[in-house]
């Protein structure tokens, strides 16, 4: 998670930089443990220039998620139906929403 969560970090640094704010979307937020890793890490100075945002199917999910970040937009839905419009958010990631399977 550290080098996922540096990755993300070094991308937001830049967004920032170019446009002065970003948008950050996780697909399949679950219970919000990378997004809380991810703000964490950040400096302070980039925090509040950060639009949150997260999708996930489990609504009670969600709920817990709320608890542990204040400032995350979330939403009850799948990745095949996402409700933005194409290019409307700067960096859209999935930690554990899609897994690799060994089909024989």
């Amino acid at each position: 998670m550290k080098k996922r969560v540096s990755i993300l970090s070094q991308n937001i640094i830049k967004i920032i930089s170019e446009k002065g704010r970003c948008s950050v979307m996780e697909v399949g937020i679950g219970e919000g443990n990378t997004m809380r890793h991810l703000i964490e890490h950040l400096d302070k100075k980039y925090q509040n220039k950060i639009d949150l945002f997260g999708i996930e199917l489990s609504f009670s999910r969600i709920k817990i998620t709320k608890k542990h970040i204040e400032n995350c937009n979330l939403y009850v839905g799948d990745m095949n139906n996402i409700p933005f419009k194409d290019n409307s958010i700067d960096i859209v990631y999935t930690s554990s929403a899609i897994e690799e399977r060994n089909i024989k």
